[in-house]
């Protein structure tokens, strides 16, 4: 970030969000344009990428890179984890090595095995307790709604090299579990999900605390916001002695992502970014309806991945703020956008 730049065009601007608001429009189109193949190759390159920043990531961590010994910590005191886009494109991955499979892409299973493999270990790595538990169960849900979806469609070894993939992603994940003691993050996200402990002592106080803090703040800017990035000064001018008992000195964010959204946005930002959404969830809706009718034949695993997504994302904004990270705010419609393309249509 250059500090010569204006607010409007570096990292704390409006820059990130209104990217992102005009990319849910593009979104919307590649819906109409992209067909069921042209999606698959999409989720596959997404999926691949995702899992090369991963590896990127690892190493940068292997040599001791600062902010990336933060990003394991996973506090909630930046209740912005770089897991929860990881976990996003573990789905998308499996989504993709279902698609290969079925249109024979052998190059696009390797291509979606490597998004697999290595957004596991990004997911792991980066995620709390919370996140990775809520997530494993959403993909367990994937997984085995998606294999029904499958039945018939697979030829020759395909269902063989789809259950390697998974299961190297179970033992991706036991191995950095086992042998991840060296980084003390690691070993403690470890204990608490031993001890069925997602949270930290006290989160629930700390939260409703800055909770009741954000409400005050947010009725002095009702319908623009405070703007982005400044949920952490007007925590420090607002809480009272009483709750800095409570809050850590050192919050930087809300742990509630929805909170977060109308202070620092407003109404009126809050409902851009709802309403961009929402044509993707309507256009979802009527092609899934429509194909429900037409009797279009079998539903593809793509079809359900876009809500999965969607319920993971809304349930965690309750408990972090990992919804204003720009890359969730792309993933998120990016698969929901392309579930609705994965219905199959009757010919015109």
């Amino acid at each position: 970030r250059l500090n010569i730049l204006p607010g409007c065009v570096d990292g704390t601007g409006f820059l990130p969000f209104a990217t992102c608001v005009a990319l849910l429009v593009l979104l919307q189109g590649m819906r109409h344009a992209l067909d069921a193949e042209a999606s698959i190759a999409f989720f596959t390159t997404a999926s691949a990428l995702a899992g090369v920043s991963a590896i990127a990531a690892s190493i940068a961590l292997s040599y001791g890179n600062e902010c990336v010994i933060g990003m394991v910590a996973s506090s909630y005191i930046s209740p912005q984890f770089a897991g929860t886009a990881y976990g996003i494109y573990l789905f998308i991955g499996l989504i993709a090595l279902f698609g290969c499979a079925e249109a024979g892409w052998h190059g696009g299973e390797l291509f979606a095995a490597l998004g697999i493999v290595c957004s596991a270990f990004g997911f792991e790595l980066f995620s709390p307790p919370a996140t990775f538990a809520v997530f494993a169960l959403v993909f367990i849900m994937l997984l085995l709604s998606s294999i029904p979806l499958m039945k018939g469609r697979f030829e020759g070894s395909a269902s063989f090299r789809c259950a390697i993939v998974l299961l190297l992603v179970f033992v991706t994940i036991v191995i950095l579990a086992v042998f991840g003691e060296s980084f003390g993050p690691i070993d403690s996200k470890r204990d608490a999900l031993l001890a069925m402990k997602p949270f930290p002592d006290g989160f629930f106080a700390t939260r409703d605390a800055i909770s009741s803090i954000a409400l005050k703040s947010w009725k002095d800017n009702p319908w623009l916001g405070s703007g982005l990035g400044s949920f952490p000064l007007g925590l420090r001018f607002l809480a009272t002695p009483d709750d800095w008992l409570l809050i850590p000195p050192t919050q930087k964010a809300a742990t509630n992502g929805w909170w977060q959204l109308l202070v620092e946005r407003g109404i009126i930002g809050a409902l851009i970014l709802v309403i961009g959404t929402g044509f993707l969830a309507h256009s979802y809706f009527m092609r899934m309806v429509k194909s429900i009718k037409g009797k279009c034949g079998l539903w593809r695993p793509a079809c359900v991945l876009g809500p999965f997504v969607v319920v993971s994302i809304v349930a965690l904004s309750f408990v972090d703020c990992s919804l204003l990270r720009t890359d969730v705010l792309l993933a998120v419609p990016s698969a929901l956008s392309l579930s609705a393309v994965a219905f199959q249509r009757r010919s015109r």
